[in-house]
């Protein structure tokens, strides 16, 4: 049941630009008000497109494309350099300084990868209407990336415009300060025609492509009556990819740093160095896959005596977010703020973009303490290969991720970013000892004596649920005797025998569905699952999750089976662990013949202090993670009693 903020821009996308861009030329005024403006001339836009011959690779588009999301399933890349030409500070009547420029000048390059698995012949093609995401050819890439560069030119030009008004408000005391402000809002308008590129491309160019190769298809008698393609040849994208390196995997010399880790209910947390206002702040942040953008929390800020107005972007959009399973369903607008740096146990990492809201995640009385004071997302782990290290002690990991691998021995399978921003896999979960069938990818859907497979997963280190199955499959999995899984991913068998959780879900009504409700992927992979392998490493950068060589996990997940429930409460003000429970005919059963009862409070477990362990911990002993009994110790008519209980 971990958080899960999805963020959504509101519309629309012209009005958005204009709202964005008049709020930086108030900030850039510095409060004045342009009483003299100068006559700015049109603005002309240029654009030209040069057709690169070096061959694309994954690690060389982190540079010449950094904001793509998936940099291994990207067959071209349109590498954008724009300049303001002659930018010019000119004398306004009252003194101060604007600026005025000719042009906007901009060189696109196209990159297409050599040939390679990522392209397929048309005797494989699908002749389907709709694209899928598997076919393409060097020419059809090629033939992308020119229709992106394309759109590019059409951005500019779209917001030439606004960038025209924006020069126009520049006002300052000197001729230096003009320049530096004028070019520091073209950068910034830039970011916003790139926002609307991208917009732009992911509607139109694949779609382009695709009636390219339809086309082609048809004149070469591949689509059409009884010549159709057979479809024989589509393949996953872990056959699509770049090969695994041949040479070592990377040593512990070259490891970048290594933060201890809190557990919360089996999810990590780490110390983080906030800077701010020449501040340094250390909060305790989680770690959530399900994060798209990373959040801190404004009464942390507070608390530390930074007002959150000051590192509020001014006039920003606010962005929707939804948090689910934790909040069931509840939005929220947060704020867009901007810090001038973290750091992750020494290790300065490269993010500096943050929303602002509230993060008591996990609070008493069945955790010792509150967390946190911030969330780390998706935008956080992409940065660098992130292992999440099981073992004692308990840490993450961060690798440098140039070249990184951990060999062709250890398993892994494909992930991507998809357009929420969720890290997705085309894996399968199907029913406990079926068999998968040779049947294309995507759908989930049910026949045969195995019942119901559920095709695609999300890997969500914020939640608390093994498999946790998404609301659309509910009605389907009714039974208890369906919802024993396994997992498999491509070729790579995962896990064996796990139980699906469907009863943590998104409360129901218009809006609060949350990610839970989407029928595409089926099941959320959380950490229960993950934490029961050695390590686990999101290697986002080459969009791969390294599995640990001991797949696939055999007997399932541990489970208190005692019959034995306890539970924290709050009494006079401490924490106290009581029986809330005691199952007929249970393996606690016997331990009623000593006086455990209902009620009872439990003052030990296994010699540590109730006190001093949360209520997850409590289960995990109860479930054998520690050896075969658990040894109580109970208060009993003003006397302690202590018992061994016997769990399996």
């Amino acid at each position: 049941m971990g958080s899960k903020i999805r963020v959504r821009k509101i519309p629309n996308l012209k009005a958005r630009f204009l709202r964005a861009s008049l709020g930086v030329g108030l900030v850039l005024c510095h409060g004045y008000f342009a009483q003299a403006r100068l006559a700015i001339p049109e603005i002309i836009v240029q654009s030209e497109f040069r057709t690169e011959t070096a061959p694309l690779t994954t690690e060389s588009i982190w540079t010449l494309d950094p904001g793509q999301p998936n940099p291994h399933r990207q067959r071209w890349i349109d590498n954008r350099q724009s300049q303001l030409s002659e930018l010019k500070a000119s004398r306004h009547s009252n003194g101060k300084f604007g600026v005025t420029a000719a042009k906007v000048k901009s060189l696109v390059k196209g990159y297409v990868r050599g040939p390679g698995p990522w392209y397929q012949p048309y005797t494989d093609f699908s002749c389907e209407e709709r694209p899928d995401s598997w076919f393409a050819t060097e020419d059809g890439a090629r033939r992308a990336a020119v229709k992106a560069s394309d759109l590019w030119l059409a951005a500019l030009k779209e917001n030439e415009v606004q960038l025209k008004a924006l020069l126009s408000r520049v006002l300052e005391d000197t001729e230096a300060k003009a320049l530096a402000k004028g070019n520091e809002v073209f950068q910034r308008w830039l970011k916003v025609a790139e926002k609307s590129w991208r917009v732009a491309v992911n509607r139109s160019v694949r779609k382009a492509e695709w009636e390219f190769y339809l086309q082609e298809a048809a004149a070469r008698g591949f689509c059409g009556g009884d010549a159709s393609a057979s479809n024989s040849g589509r393949k996953s994208w872990e056959k699509l990819m770049e090969a695994v390196p041949t040479g070592n995997p990377p040593t512990p010399v070259s490891l970048l740093a290594r933060a201890p880790v809190k557990l919360w209910n089996g999810l990590y947390s780490v110390r983080v160095d906030i800077k701010i206002s020449g501040k340094i702040l250390n909060g305790r942040f989680l770690i959530d896959s399900g994060v798209n953008q990373s959040v801190i929390s404004p009464t942390w800020l507070e608390n530390q005596g930074i007002y959150p107005v000051w590192v509020e972007v001014p006039k920003a959009e606010l962005i929707r977010t939804l948090w689910s399973d934790l909040w069931q369903g509840r939005k929220d607008l947060a704020k867009p703020a901007v810090v001038d740096g973290i750091t992750v146990s020494g290790l300065d990492i490269p993010m500096t973009d943050f929303l602002l809201l509230d993060t008591d995640l996990f609070t008493p009385p069945e955790n010792m303490g509150t967390c946190c004071d911030g969330v780390l997302g998706s935008d956080f782990l992409k940065l660098y290969p992130m292992e999440f290290y099981t073992g004692k002690p308990t840490e993450l990991r961060i690798w440098p991720k140039e070249g990184f691998h951990w060999g062709p021995d250890v398993p892994w399978v494909e992930v991507s970013q998809d357009t929420s921003g969720d890290l997705v896999s085309a894996c399968e979960v199907g029913r406990s000892g079926s068999n998968r069938g040779s049947r294309p990818k995507g759908v989930s859907h049910e026949g045969g004596p195995e019942g119901v497979r559920l095709e695609g997963v999300r890997w969500n280190t914020g939640s608390q649920a093994a498999l946790n199955l998404h609301t659309p499959w509910a009605s389907k999995l009714d039974s208890e005797s369906q919802r024993l899984r396994d997992l498999s991913c491509d070729d790579v068998q995962v896990a064996r025998n796990i139980q699906l959780d469907f009863l943590s879900r998104p409360a129901a009504g218009p809006g609060n569905g949350g990610p839970l409700a989407e029928a595409m992927p089926a099941v959320d992979v959380g950490m229960p699952l993950m934490s029961e392998l050695k390590s686990i490493t999101f290697d986002l950068p080459h969009g791969r999750v390294w599995l640990s060589k001991d797949v696939p996990i055999q007997d399932g997940i541990l489970e208190n089976k005692t019959g034995l429930k306890l539970k924290y409460e709050m009494v006079d003000g401490e924490r106290v662990l009581k029986v809330s429970r005691i199952g007929k005919n249970s393996k606690a059963h016997v331990l009623q013949k000593i006086g455990l009862r209902d009620g009872t409070e439990i003052t030990q477990i296994d010699s540590i202090p109730a006190e001093d362990i949360d209520e997850w911990e409590v289960n995990r002993r109860l479930a054998g993670y520690y050896g075969d009994t658990v040894t109580l110790q109970w208060r009993y008519k003003d006397t302690l009693k202590m018992a061994p209980l016997k769990l399996r």
